[in-house]
């Protein structure tokens, strides 16, 4: 039953971010970059292909179509300027940010219904889901998450 309630779940929250996306021409991979780069920002082209479990070749036409539409940019790294870093752009931003209202909304209500005791044990079921190098990011980037919950690494 948990499988499919993840797929069940996973299915929900994608569509979501569908509508808005497809109003724009735009997939569920630009999304997952859109949303890489409005919670780290300056994420290299490279860990997001890294975390995305991407090729090279397949990131390219998401990226060339999000700078072309000018959601994102992209910035060499100041300390290795071949190192190719990913923002969003004002209008990027915004859009994330729609986008992403619908999905916490949704995952709020589900917290809700859960109640606040039961978020704990929820986290520590993902944390174990997911692979060491993504905890990692997490842990970096939402580190907030990890000191409310206490949550150690798997």
């Amino acid at each position: 039953m948990g499988l499919g309630l993840f797929l069940f779940a996973h299915l929900r929250l994608a569509a979501d971010a569908d509508e808005e996306l497809a109003s724009l021409g735009l997939h569920r991979t630009h999304h997952r970059i859109l949303h890489l780069a409005a919670r780290a920002p300056g994420t290299s082209v490279g860990e997001i292909i890294g975390l995305l479990r991407l090729t090279p070749q397949g990131i390219q036409g998401p990226m060339r179509r999000l700078i072309r539409d000018g959601l994102i940019e992209q910035r060499s790294a100041e300390r290795d300027r071949r190192k190719r870093q990913i923002y969003l752009t004002e209008k990027g931003a915004k859009l994330q940010s729609e986008i992403a209202a619908k999905q916490y909304e949704r995952i709020l209500r589900a917290y809700e219904i859960a109640g606040a005791d039961n978020l704990d044990g929820f986290f520590r079921v993902m944390l174990a889901l997911i692979d060491a190098g993504d905890a990692e990011y997490l842990k970096y980037n939402h580190n907030s998450l990890f000191m409310k919950y206490q949550i150690n690494m798997p």
